[in-house]
């Protein structure tokens, strides 16, 4: 990016759209965050979504956290003019607004914390969303499956990796049906991650003889590291 077109990302104004997300699968449960930001004519910026927390974080506290990153990813775009866009109901509203304060101590530490990144823009206004802006999100909202590279809903994608790198159920579930016939233990399929897949995790979407299967080979791959202790153990004697 040349100094012109950084000046102007800089100086434009742009718009800030977040929220949380609750997975509930299972045996596990994920809260992840979603974060978009486009300038004045609604052109995308950046988009990113990802884990907060694995386990189940309590949603006001998931949502501040989220709006926190969305600040976060702002200043470090060097962007001075911000609009923060919230529910008319949410209470996040009111609380930047002002018109109310929370009452937990661990929600309004969240909230002093807000104010002090709000602190770092020139200006920062809160923006009441209304229906045509939740539809512009949501479209905005569909994921990339790096597998098929296919645009997917939220809700059909997957995350089975430590990392939370995320593809659709479709090609989660012929990755690791393939691995597994090449009796291989399933890795996550994200180019440069050596992350394994969670049995735990998959074991939902999967049938009872993929699982039976990943687990006999879980036992094949701990077999060398049990015989080369045993042999190492032994030599030490020696």
């Amino acid at each position: 990016m040349d100094m012109a077109a950084a000046k102007k990302l800089n100086e434009n104004p742009h718009k800030l759209y977040f929220k949380s997300l609750l997975y509930v699968e299972r045996w596990f449960t994920s809260t992840r965050f979603e974060v978009i930001i486009c300038d004045q004519e609604d052109n995308l910026v950046f988009k990113s979504n990802g884990p907060l927390h694995y386990y189940n974080m309590p949603s006001m506290e998931a949502d501040i956290r989220a709006l926190m990153r969305g600040l976060d990813e702002a200043t470090l775009f060097g962007i001075n003019h911000i609009s923060i866009y919230c529910p008319p109901r949410h209470l996040i509203f009111e609380y930047l607004l002002g018109i109310s304060y929370p009452k937990e101590k661990e929600i309004a530490l969240l909230m002093d914390d807000v104010k002090r990144i709000r602190n770092r823009f020139r200006s920062s206004k809160i923006v009441m969303m209304f229906e045509e802006d939740v539809k512009f999100v949501s479209r905005l909202s569909i994921e990339t499956c790096i597998i098929c590279l296919e645009n997917i809903r939220p809700e059909l994608m997957f995350s089975g990796c430590e990392k939370g790198h995320r593809i659709c159920l479709t090609c989660a579930k012929s990755h690791i049906k393939v691995k597994l016939l090449d009796g291989m233990i399933p890795n996550c399929p994200q180019l440069g991650c050596k992350s394994q897949l969670s049995i735990v995790r998959c074991g939902e979407f999967l049938t009872e003889n993929l699982c039976l299967m990943w687990k006999q080979r879980i036992k094949e791959d701990s077999i060398p590291i049990a015989r080369d202790f045993t042999v190492h153990t032994k030599a030490a004697r020696i």
